[in-house]
């Protein structure tokens, strides 16, 4: 069987590193074959865009920690102009 999964799936999915997912989500992606698993487009783009995020705050994050946060918020505005 073929299923398409939304974003509210893989989001819950993704809780699995850091967060505590539904154990019957987790069941049932368990019993199906990765083959019958697709996403679409926009969730994929969603996918890439929630990705560059976690990754943005990471790196502010960082550069706070090391005194460079204002140097880091001036990127996000240059990068956010472009």
């Amino acid at each position: 069987m073929l299923f398409v999964l939304d974003i509210s799936v893989i989001s819950e999915l993704r809780k699995t590193k850091h967060g505590k997912p539904d154990a019957n989500l987790i069941a049932w992606a368990a019993a199906q074959q990765p083959a019958g698993l697709y996403i679409n487009a926009i969730i994929a783009l969603e996918l890439g865009l929630s990705v560059l995020q976690d990754e943005r705050c990471a790196a502010a994050q960082l550069a706070y920690q090391l005194g460079l946060g204002y140097v880091s918020m001036a990127a996000q505005e240059i990068e956010s102009s472009l």
